[in-house]
């Protein structure tokens, strides 16, 4: 498991206790500390969808990137 993996791991972590916090305030410091978790994924790993688009752009086929899922 990569340290990225391992901190999206920690943020979905906190978004579950998140759901179910004792107060407003402990809500707002589950999701501060599940912000704080993903801000320190150095590199946003890309989604296949992303890579894709790369690729087509960066090879002059001028294709519109597709706003619908397939």
């Amino acid at each position: 498991m990569t340290k990225a993996d391992q901190f999206r791991t920690n943020a979905h972590h906190c978004l579950r206790m998140a759901d179910h916090p004792l107060n407003w305030e402990h809500k707002r410091t589950w999701l501060k500390m599940a912000e704080t978790w993903l801000e320190m994924i150095a590199e946003p790993q890309r989604r296949p969808e992303k890579m894709f688009e790369k690729v087509i752009q960066g090879r002059g086929t001028q294709q519109e990137v597709s706003k619908s899922r397939h």
